[in-house]
C-alpha cells in the first residue's frame, strides 16, 4: 500500500490556543483516499497525528459548500461562452435511449492554488406534455407581468370613458 506525502515541512510556527508559538514540523499524507496529519513539537519532540481520516470525518456542514454555491457554479458553467475553457466549461454527451450526460467543469482558486473540479449529471428525457406545460406557465407569467405593468393605465382609460359618457 503506497503512502503519498502531500506536504512536508521541517519548521513552522503554530499558535496554540493558550500560550506561546510552537516550532513544529508536519507531514500531511494520503493513503487509500484517507488523510493523515502528523505534527511534532521541535523542542519537546512530542508528536501528534489525526490517524487515517475519510473525507466525511473532517468535512462538515460548516466547511463544505452549500447548495446555493453549487447552483451559482453550475449557472456560471452553463452561461459561459463555448470557447471559454479557462474557468468554466460544459459538455453535453448523448446516451442511448434519448438520455444525455451533462458535464460541468470549474477551476477553483484557493490560497494561490488552482484546482479543476468536474460534475457529471445524468439527464432523463422529459415528457413532451410536461415540457409544453412549462412553456405555457412561462408564457402565462410573462402575460401577467404585462397586465400588472399596464393595469394602472387601463383603469385610467376606462375611468375616462365612463366620465365622458356621464356615467361617472
Amino acid at each position: 500500500m503506497e503512502i503519498g506525502i502531500l506536504s512536508k515541512a521541517q519548521t513552522s510556527n503554530l499558535p496554540p490556543s493558550g500560550g506561546s508559538l510552537l516550532n513544529f514540523r508536519y507531514i500531511i499524507s494520503l493513503e487509500s483516499e484517507k488523510v493523515n496529519i502528523w505534527l511534532e513539537d521541535r523542542s519537546s519532540k512530542k508528536q501528534w497525528q489525526t490517524g487515517m481520516l475519510k473525507n466525511e470525518e473532517f468535512v462538515t456542514a460548516g466547511n463544505v459548500f452549500d447548495a446555493r454555491d453549487y447552483v451559482a457554479c453550475f449557472k456560471q458553467c452553463l452561461d459561459c461562452p463555448l470557447g471559454d475553457t479557462e474557468d468554466a466549461q460544459r459538455t453535453l454527451i448523448p446516451i442511448p435511449g434519448g438520455k444525455l450526460q451533462l458535464q460541468l467543469g470549474l477551476k477553483i482558486r484557493l490560497l494561490g492554488a488552482a484546482r479543476s473540479i468536474k460534475f457529471v449529471f445524468g439527464l432523463q428525457l422529459v415528457d413532451a406534455l410536461e415540457s409544453k406545460l412549462k412553456d405555457l406557465q412561462e408564457e402565462l407569467g410573462k402575460l401577467r407581468s404585462r397586465v400588472d405593468a399596464g393595469s394602472g393605465a387601463n383603469r385610467y382609460v376606462e375611468s375616462g370613458r365612463w366620465a365622458s359618457r356621464g356615467n361617472f
